[in-house]
């Protein structure tokens, strides 16, 4: 029985970082399904990978200190996750960003329904689990509200400034709503998509990987929709309410949530676009006839390196600039 339970606990841990087979997630989500304990149990696990990915990236935490703390609060009804594991995520519960998050597991209060924030800093991603169990990976500089639970409510509604990758759980009698800038919002019962919607951006983008979703916008005080398939996203120009469908691989969109940067004949724009969620830096683009499109997939790969590689298949150039502006963070790099 232990052994089971040891196995299955891997398995979830492969399921939320987005690994394992096809079998075995089809068989964890069939365990999930089973009883409103193993619900429980695995919106749990997928807080924990959460914490334990803002772990590896932050070396500054004193762990130890944090963790005697966590200790006294802590209480364990069901041994499913083993205790060596457990020490390591919980070691960082007292960041900011988690503390919000993991509240309604850690604390015992009453039942009242509190919107919960998640935000990522430039340059960062992290991964949130929903009350559904639905799984949001959030990009660079962005920011999920959403509910404690959604009991009582005839919607799943949440709200986005940024961009995520959506996985979510499907319930027929429960429709899933994401609001986001530009009065958009997107309809989904159980799908994966993609959402770019910052709130300084003049376009919203939605691709749908697999299943179905409906994209809607408001024009000159009527509601539009649009009705996605696979493979197909929507880009919607905020300022004009103007919207048009394209046909993509939804590789190109999705890379990031898996810590890559693809480009597939990518115009030159677009490709510095993700360059500046990904390395946190502002590119100047003094000459306005500069172009071209760039084919490529980089993981690991230093800015410096990936430039060099526009460089050498185009006729721009880069270089540092000093910022004017004292409160920008981030590092400004000209290309001419």
């Amino acid at each position: 029985m232990e052994e089971n339970q040891n196995n299955m606990e891997d398995l979830l841990l492969a399921y939320y970082e987005g690994q394992g087979t096809e079998e075995e997630r089809a068989r964890v989500e069939s365990w999930i399904h089973e009883s409103e304990e193993n619900h429980q149990i695995a919106r749990q696990v997928g807080m924990l990978c959460l914490a334990t990915d803002t772990l590896k990236m932050s070396e500054k935490i004193d762990t130890e200190k944090a963790l005697k703390k966590v200790k006294r609060k802590i209480t364990v009804q069901k041994r499913i996750i083993r205790w060596d594991w457990l020490e390591r995520a919980a070691a960082i519960l007292f960041l900011p960003v988690l503390a919000a998050l993991l509240m309604e597991y850690w604390v015992h209060r009453d039942n009242e329904i509190q919107m919960l924030e998640a935000r990522t800093s430039p340059g960062m991603t992290a991964k949130i689990v929903l009350p559904d169990s639905s799984v949001v990976c959030l990009n660079s500089n962005s920011e999920l509200r959403y509910p404690s639970s959604f009991r009582g409510e005839e919607t799943r509604k949440v709200e986005l400034q940024g961009e995520a990758y959506f996985d979510v759980y499907r319930n027929p009698d429960k429709k899933f709503i994401v609001s986001a800038p530009g009065k958009t919002q997107v309809e989904v019962l159980g799908t994966s998509f993609n959402i770019e919607a910052y709130q300084e951006e003049p376009e919203v983008t939605v691709t749908l990987v697999k299943g179905k979703v409906v994209f809607g916008y408001n024009l000159s005080g009527e509601s539009k929709r649009i009705s996605l398939t696979p493979g197909q996203k929507v880009i919607y120009d905020v300022k004009n309410a103007a919207a048009k469908l394209d046909k993509t691989s939804c590789l190109v969109e999705t890379a990031w949530k898996d810590g890559k940067v693809i480009f597939s004949n990518t115009p030159l724009k677009e490709a510095l676009h993700a360059l500046e969620k990904r390395y946190n830096v502002k590119f100047i683009l003094n000459n306005p006839h500069l172009d071209g499109a760039f084919t490529g997939t980089f993981t690991n790969q230093r800015l410096e390196t990936i430039l060099e590689y526009f460089r050498i298949s185009s006729a721009i150039q880069w270089r540092y600039v000093d910022s004017h502006d004292k409160l920008n963070q981030r590092t400004e790099i000209e290309i001419y």
